[in-house]
This record gives structure tokens, C-alpha cells and sequence, in this order.
């Protein structure tokens, strides 16, 4: 610019030297005046170049400051590549083109990052657009990414640093609604994706991304009050945060002891509530013969709670075996069991190894026989008897009697209840 107003002034300095009715002389200034606004028009150019790398460079460090992880790479012609992860405000609920309402809900709160690559022009943010050199979803749960192109282009204005505005755009999911992938029905938010398989894809990623953020944050453990990483921690079903090695050593002392309802949330709101562990909680902290104790014992209260409880036959075994369901139509299946620890199938009823629903149950059979020996009076058929009426016949028959009824009870039961 100093090298522009030099020259002019030595134009006006030297103007009076040139005789404008002279054509050579005119000719003279005339190209004079020229190269002056070529140089003057390359100075402006240089300046306007300058200003707008300088803009760049801001938008640039604005975006590293705000999201750190978003820019992959960088290249010399000032070619960025972001990966903008999409994180909803609120839930969503994820549905495919099969959806129907009795299908087991889906929802998320993020969803797999848009991969971006921009080419910023030297006249960008003053006279030019960022380029958008290529634009695609993770997973492609996008079906039209040219349509964010489109949408993307459309919001840049002449002298608009637009990046910052696209991304947050991108990453907060108010694209979903502008491209008609998102709406609320009933007051729930569902985003539609155009492949069934994509949704336990997404639910997948957004467990992974919270995990993420739980192990890089910091948590103080409300048993040692100590501060820990989130990847030292764990957050229980109640949402209550402690460091694994107090869980570890709480829980084994109430396991050993088999006290199965302190193995929970310590917190004494939690205690007084009687929330427990879970399966994946308690295997995530305990060792695994630890683990495998508490699994037993878990499977033995659960299995004594029932009405149908039967333990396995075998001497060496004695595993508790529940009832699973078959859709057999005949009744005797519902005696049917099966060992899960020793592979022993037998009658529930009788314990005897099975003997198939067409052949009746030994132990049924033998009380019916009684059941008619008990019918007859002995008594009365022949005066031998009367000795063994002296004898406690009669406290026999009783007993045996109270037996027999308590086994078809027994019976019954297992049959309803099965």
C-alpha cells in the first residue's frame, strides 16, 4: 500500500511534465494510469487475501477451542476434515421402515458422527463459500447426505464465518427435522432410519459414546470420598457412583457371608429400598470365583421362591432345576425336568429318571394301589385281621392315609403350577 501512494505522488509530481495535447505524451499516461491501478487492484487483492486468512485462522482456533476431538486433519490447500458426533438434546427413539407399535423401543441420545471434508477458498469468509468436498454418515443410517450439502451451501452469506454454524448444526441434530428424518408423535421424538439392522447398530454406538464419557470423567467414590476416573468407577442401575475396589470389598464380605440383599447400592437410601445388584454389575467387580458363589446363591433364592422348586436327585449334584416351559399338550410333561448343572432328566414328582409321558408315574401308580387296599376294610373279610388291629392297624391306615393325601397335593400343585 506505501509503494501505491509513493507512485501516485510521484504521478503528481511529474504530471506537469507531460503535454496532453501531445498524443505520445497522453499515450505515456494513459498506460502510466493503468499499470498504477493494476498495482493498486493486486495491493487491494494481497490485503483482501490477508484479511481473509486471518479470519480463517480464528475460525480455526474457535473451533479447535470449542470442539477439540471434532477436527481430524488438515491439509496446505486448508482442507479440514470433521467428524461432527450427534448429540440430540433429548431422547430419541429410533424406528425402522418394519416399525410397529408393539415393537420394543429403542431410544438414544447420540448418534453416529457426519464425516465432513471442506476446502476453504483464499476468499473465504469475504467473497466465497467453503467447498464441500465430500459428505457422509458412519454406518449410513443417512440415506440423502446431498441434501445436508444442499442445506449447508444455502446458509453461507458473503463476509459470514459459516463452520462454527455448520457444525453446530450438524452436531446438535437440527438437521434431523429440516430433512424430514425426525418428528414428534405424542410427544415422542422419533428419528426414522431407512434399514431395520441399523438400530441395535445405534443403540450399540450410544452406549459405547456414554461409556466413553463415563470413563473420562471424574467421580468422587461416596464410600472413600477420593476422587477417581470414571474408568476406576461404577455407575450402578440407580445411578449412584463408587470406585470398583470399595464395591469389590463390600460386596465379598456380604457374599461370603451369603447375605444376597446387602450385595447392592451401599448409598442408605438404596440400602433402606433393598436395591441390588445386577448380574453384569457384580461380575464387573467381583472376581470370578466370587461371582460364580453369588450366581448360585442368587439361583437358589430365586428358585426356592417358586412353588415348583425341586432340587436334582443325584447325591453329587443337588442343583436347584426350574421349570421351563415345553408346548407339549399332554399334562405328564409338566413333571418333566432337566439338571442344567449334571444334564439329569427325571420326574419332579416321582425323582426317578424319566419315564416318558406315555407310561404314568411309578409313584402315582403305587399310591393308587394304596388308595384301594385303603378302600377295603381287612376287618371285616377275615377274623386274622383282628390281631393286626391290636397291632395299630388302624394308626397305619390313618398315616398312611394323611400321605397319600399330601402327595396328591403335592401333585396338583406341580401341575398348576408348572
Amino acid at each position: 500500500m506505501m509503494d501505491a501512494l509513493f507512485l501516485v505522488a510521484q504521478w503528481q509530481s511529474d504530471r506537469t511534465h507531460f503535454r496532453l495535447t501531445d498524443i505520445t505524451a497522453r499515450k505515456e499516461w494513459f498506460i502510466y494510469a493503468r499499470d498504477l491501478l493494476r498495482i493498486l487492484e493486486v495491493l487491494q487483492d494481497m490485503a483482501h487475501r490477508d484479511e481473509c486468512l486471518s479470519l480463517q485462522k480464528d475460525e480455526y482456533e474457535v473451533l479447535q477451542a470449542v470442539y477439540p476431538d471434532l477436527i481430524c486433519s488438515t491439509t496446505t490447500d486448508r482442507t479440514l476434515s470433521l467428524e461432527v458426533t450427534v448429540e440430540l438434546s433429548d431422547s430419541h427413539r429410533v424406528v425402522g421402515p418394519e416399525h410397529t407399535p408393539t415393537e420394543e423401543p429403542t431410544v438414544v441420545s447420540a448418534l453416529p458422527p457426519v464425516l465432513l471434508d471442506v476446502r476453504l477458498p483464499d476468499e473465504y469468509p469475504l467473497y466465497a463459500s467453503p467447498q464441500v468436498i465430500s459428505l457422509q454418515t458412519r454406518h449410513r443410517w443417512i440415506p440423502d447426505v446431498d441434501k445436508i450439502s444442499r442445506f449447508l451451501l444455502d446458509m453461507w452469506t458473503p463476509g459470514e464465518q459459516v463452520l462454527t454454524i455448520w457444525v453446530e448444526w450438524l452436531s446438535n441434530g437440527t438437521f434431523l427435522e429440516d430433512l424430514d428424518l425426525a418428528e414428534c408423535i405424542d410427544g415422542v421424538r422419533m428419528i426414522r432410519v431407512p434399514d431395520q439392522h441399523l438400530i441395535p447398530i445405534l443403540r450399540d454406538f450410544d452406549e459405547h459414546l456414554k461409556q466413553a464419557k463415563f470413563s473420562e470423567s471424574s467421580f468422587t467414590c461416596e464410600i472413600c470420598m477420593t476422587p477417581c476416573k470414571g474408568a476406576r468407577c461404577l455407575r450402578l442401575s440407580c445411578s449412584h457412583v463408587f470406585c470398583r475396589s470399595c464395591l469389590d470389598g463390600f460386596w465379598k464380605s456380604h457374599i461370603a457371608d451369603g447375605d444376597l440383599a446387602r450385595v447392592g447400592c451401599p448409598d442408605p437410601a438404596c440400602v433402606k429400598a433393598h436395591q441390588e445388584a445386577n448380574e453384569e454389575e457384580v461380575k464387573g467387580v467381583v472376581e470370578q470365583h466370587v461371582f460364580e458363589r453369588w450366581k448360585y446363591l442368587w439361583d437358589k433364592r430365586a428358585f426356592e421362591r417358586g412353588v415348583s422348586a425341586v432340587y436334582c436327585p443325584i447325591p453329587y449334584c443337588q442343583a436347584p432345576v426350574p421349570y421351563i416351559p415345553t408346548e407339549e399338550s399332554n399334562p405328564s410333561w409338566k413333571l418333566f425336568r432337566t439338571c442344567i448343572k449334571c444334564g439329569f432328566a427325571f420326574c419332579s414328582y416321582c425323582e426317578a429318571a424319566w419315564h416318558g409321558p406315555a407310561i404314568e408315574c411309578p409313584r402315582k401308580v403305587g399310591e393308587k394301589a394304596i388308595e384301594r387296599m385303603l378302600k377295603r376294610n381287612p376287618l371285616a373279610e377275615s377274623p386274622d385281621y383282628a390281631a393286626m388291629a391290636r397291632k395299630g392297624f388302624q394308626y397305619s391306615k390313618t398315616k398312611l392315609s394323611q400321605e397319600v393325601r399330601q402327595n396328591k397335593a403335592s401333585y396338583q400343585l406341580i401341575q398348576g403350577t408348572s
